[in-house]
């Protein structure tokens, strides 16, 4: 019988102890399956926003390369127009060579003109002088004469 009251005794303490666990725990662990919940609920909103962040991102993504397109179509184009207006630079640059080769030509045919006008305007004031030499030779002339 000793061994039924230890053995009840022992099923007494052990629900007692039992029952005060549960209790004790009771609070701690509501506490804790509350703070498992939020924390849930917040890992799925996390996750929600990060779904939101990562289709945001592809979209940008997609922009940034639809406007990389467009700038380096836009380069290539000011590339291949800043070549062409190169090749009329070069153009240019040999016509004006050109010019400078014929300015070069007209000045030295301009110097034979000069030089030549001067031997003229020589050969005029030669004869000029020749002229009037002449013309006083025949006042000369005719005074004795006459």
């Amino acid at each position: 019988m000793m061994a039924k009251i230890a053995g009840m005794m022992r099923r007494l303490i052990a629900n007692a102890v039992h029952s005060s666990i549960e209790e004790l725990l009771a609070k701690p662990l509501g506490e804790i399956n509350d703070q498992l919940k939020e924390l849930r609920e917040g890992q799925r909103a996390m996750q929600a926003a990060i779904i939101s962040i990562s289709i945001r991102l592809d979209e940008t993504n997609q922009r940034i390369d639809k406007l990389g397109a467009r700038l380096d179509a836009r380069i290539d184009a000011l590339s291949d127009r800043m070549d062409g207006l190169s090749d009329r630079m070069d153009g240019l640059s040999e016509r004006m060579d050109g010019l400078s080769d014929r300015m070069d030509e007209f000045g030295v045919q301009q110097g034979r003109i000069i030089e030549e006008v001067a031997g003229l305007r020589r050969d005029r004031d030669m004869n000029r002088d020749i002229l009037h030499r002449m013309a006083r030779i025949e006042d000369r002339v005719f005074a004795k004469a006459g």
